[in-house]
């Protein structure tokens, strides 16, 4: 019994080495210093002795070209199935050895600017507005699949000089410049502009109208709400009628009135009118002068003119409120704010520093509300706000503040600010409290505000945002539009969402038993029965039953009249299963696909070609046979059985491996058959994601460590990002 040990290491020892042996003989004959094919050199990484591997993502992509039968190219001697199994299970058993001894990679969040969908939910939340302002900022930069990273958020002089903008412009929207009042204006004749001018006079302080003409005023309104136009008048009554007075406001007329008052017996006339802020112009016409030898003269005398409101006064904005309230002293305003909008508490300096420029500018004349709105301007173009910056650590590896995690976790599950329960556990020291972390991010998945990390996570991950930017032939395609664009989006937030709400296994992702659709998806893909413009669900059927044949991800992988089996290949491998082609190498075109009912060859005649050349087909082994599965879908993710002209779908292909694929079906096997891939896949997505940075060796650990926690469980969703948040790389700074 004493011996089995030793025995069983002898004997893991020896298949190590023997797998060593194997890499060295049937590898290195191409992968050596001086012929690098693939640009891999594994002879000079092979280990010296049994132990780790050195870099092990170089090993990693030969683990899995070996493992898909990729390599050795067709053109090379084979290796035998065991000889093959014997490298790959050493390699695999390896990499996870070795990136489990690799201390976690814990790093300082480098100050990072919010990018442009964080910035304008930010100014949503602490402005307490009703939506998003939409703003037109430059799109971010975009690095390793994501547009939060880190060190691609640059700030140029155009970009501040639009942060100070919108500032202005969002806090005039959520902060009155003076609260709504009562207010009445009277314009004397002095006031009022006559047309034509020799219509009338103004003599002792009343404005005589002697011909047809108008008396005209323009004011400004701050307040929507109805306004009362009061004139005071008379007139010289003469004939059968008497002096009517048009009264009318933009140049819309609104009323007549029949002046009756007697000269030097002014009365006064008025009339009620809804309206809307900003200037309006008020005019008063004289309409209908009379003379007559015997039956007098008839003119029209006007006295002034009042428009007070509005009657009922508007509610003060939520916004104003809760930014500048009325029984609060002015330092403590500021202090609420700046805190809010740095994500952590202020120093006595900064504070102090504020109140004096409140003061000073109280000193020169502004009002309370004007000069808080200053102060928040200034607050608004800060550093402190516009970026996201963690204290330096005074140990090597120290734990995130509980307000720094805060901001860790919200802008990772929310694109924005912390809430309110965010800041108060951070201020009892709570939020680092594992059970009290894992509360909250249930919480926080369970919010509305998730629906931004499900924008803009799944978004990225499976390219949906790119249909923004895809070039649809409306001539091919006249059902595509801006509305049947909407609903492929809803679908695959649907879908997420559904994932994330039930915390499904990932494996939902590849085959799933619910279809998301709309009326303008229903139609698109055949499906009978009434729905409306809100996504349902609807039990999945064969062929729809898969993030992968969602129309967006389709549609995106497409070309503008036709698909492309290469564009779909590549995205299965790069968002599915983690593994992204090398370039071509150089001289080497990129293959230019025909149209799909071309005369001579058919889109797989013409991939098969294209593999003909070594240099090609390491790549377009596996990618060709995985696009070529979705060739039953059209540009734009509908069904066909044959292409346009009858010619009949020569679909999938056979992989490396020998495995036969034909249809969406097949490929949703290969990638259960890969499953461990595929989640490792979506944990270094999230964590991406959630870091803000490409992954470094070290976070590979981390993410073993949570495949391995969840793995028991199926790997559901939120079990993943639970343990993503309680990792130390989320957690920890150095």
């Amino acid at each position: 019994m004493k011996l089995f040990p030793f025995f069983l290491f002898f004997t893991l020892m020896s298949y190590g080495w023997c797998a060593v042996d194997l890499i060295e003989s049937k590898c290195c004959r191409c992968h050596k210093p001086g012929k690098e094919k693939g640009g891999l050199d594994l002879q000079s990484l092979l280990p010296k002795e049994q132990g780790h591997l050195r870099s092990p993502q170089k090993w990693k992509r030969a683990w899995s070209y070996l493992k898909s039968h990729e390599m050795p190219p067709q053109d090379s001697k084979k290796i035998s199935l065991e000889d093959r199994e014997n490298m790959t299970v050493w390699l695999e058993d390896s990499l996870s050895k070795t990136y489990m001894s690799i201390d976690p990679e814990i790093s300082a969040l480098k100050p990072r600017r919010l990018n442009k969908q964080e910035y304008q939910n930010t100014l949503q939340d602490l402005l307490y507005l009703s939506k998003a302002p939409s703003l037109n900022l430059p799109s971010d930069n975009s690095g390793y699949g994501f547009d939060n990273i880190a060190e691609l958020l640059s700030v140029t002089s155009l970009s501040m000089e639009k942060y100070l903008k919108y500032s202005k412009q969002v806090l005039d929207q959520a902060i009155l410049d003076e609260l709504p009042q009562h207010k009445e204006w009277t314009f004397d004749v002095e006031s009022m502009t006559r047309l034509p001018k020799a219509s009338g006079r103004v003599i002792e302080d009343v404005h005589h109208v002697w011909a047809n003409g108008s008396l005209s005023v323009n004011f400004t309104l701050k307040h929507q709400g109805k306004y009362r136009i009061q004139m005071k008048a008379e007139g010289d009554q003469a004939g059968d009628e008497k002096v009517q007075v048009e009264i009318a406001v933009n140049d819309k007329k609104l009323k007549t009135i029949d002046v009756s008052a007697e000269e030097t017996k002014a009365e006064g006339y008025s009339l009620d009118v809804d309206l809307e802020p900003g200037t309006h112009k008020v005019k008063v016409s004289f309409i209908n002068d009379y003379n007559h030898p015997l039956h007098g003269d008839r003119n029209f005398h006007f006295h002034n003119l009042k428009i007070s409101g509005p009657q009922k006064l508007p509610a003060i904005p939520q916004s104003h409120q809760r930014l500048v309230p009325k029984d609060q002293k002015f330092d403590v305003i500021l202090k609420r704010f700046m805190e809010r909008a740095y994500r952590r508490p202020v120093s006595v300096k900064e504070s102090e520093s504020f109140n004096r420029v409140y003061k000073e500018l109280r000193a020169q004349g502004d009002g309370h509300l004007k000069a808080l709105k200053s102060c928040f301007l200034a607050v608004l173009v800060s550093p402190k706000f516009l970026f996201r910056v963690e204290q330096k650590p005074k140990a090597a590896i120290t734990m995130l503040n509980d307000y720094e995690l805060a901001s860790r976790l919200s802008y990772f599950l929310w694109s924005s600010m912390p809430d309110e329960r965010l800041f108060h556990l951070a201020q009892k020291n709570d939020l680092n409290k594992v059970e009290v972390l894992r509360t909250e991010v249930k919480r926080m998945l369970e919010s509305y505000r998730a629906k931004q990390f499900v924008k803009n996570f799944s978004g990225q991950w499976l390219q949906v945002r790119n249909l923004e930017f895809v070039d649809v032939s409306n001539r091919k395609f006249p059902a595509w539009n801006g509305g049947l664009k909407e609903s492929m989006k809803m679908e695959v937030y649907a879908y997420f969402s559904y994932v994330l709400e039930n915390n499904l296994p990932l494996s939902f992702f590849i085959r799933g038993y619910q279809l998301f659709i709309n009326e303008k998806l229903a139609k698109h893909y055949g499906v009978k029965g009434k729905y409306q413009w809100n996504i349902k669900a609807v039990p999945a059927f064969a062929g729809r039953d898969s993030i992968l044949s969602t129309a967006s991800v389709l549609t995106v992988t497409s070309e503008a009249s036709r698909t492309s089996p290469v564009k779909r290949g590549k995205w299965i491998l790069e968002e599915m299963l983690g593994f992204t082609p090398p370039p071509p190498p150089p001289g080497v075109s990129a293959l230019e696909e025909g149209d799909e009912n071309h005369v001579g060859m058919t889109i797989s005649q013409q991939l098969a070609k294209h593999r003909e050349d070594p240099d090609c087909a390491v790549c377009h082994l596996r990618m060709d046979p995985l696009g070529l599965s979705f060739e039953n879908y059209n540009p734009i993710g509908q069904w066909r059985d044959t292409y346009e002209l009858g010619k009949a779908i020569d679909l999938g292909g056979r992989l490396p491996d020998g495995s036969q694929l034909s249809g969406l079906a097949d490929v949703q096997n290969y990638l259960m058959n890969n499953e461990t891939e595929f989640q490792h896949t979506v944990i270094e997505k999230l964590m991406i994601y959630a870091l803000g940075r490409g992954l470094e060796p070290g976070d590979y650990r981390t993410l073993y460590e949570i495949h391995q926690k969840t793995l028991e469980n199926s790997c559901r969703l939120e079990d993943v990002i639970i343990e993503l948040v309680l990792s130390k790389v989320f957690r920890y700074k150095s």
